[in-house]
């Protein structure tokens, strides 16, 4: 059986993943190998 933990993800962690978001947004003619995960997807 799994254990959940309820804790909060530290806010430098949530800041490093919202800084690369934006950096991927900033590179033209970006296209991942999956589909799923483009841009445009969500």
């Amino acid at each position: 059986m799994a254990i959940t933990l309820n804790t909060r993800i530290p806010q430098h962690t949530l800041q490093a993943d919202i800084d690369a978001f934006l950096g991927l947004k900033g590179i033209r003619g970006y296209t991942p190998v999956n589909r799923a995960y483009s841009l445009r997807s969500r």
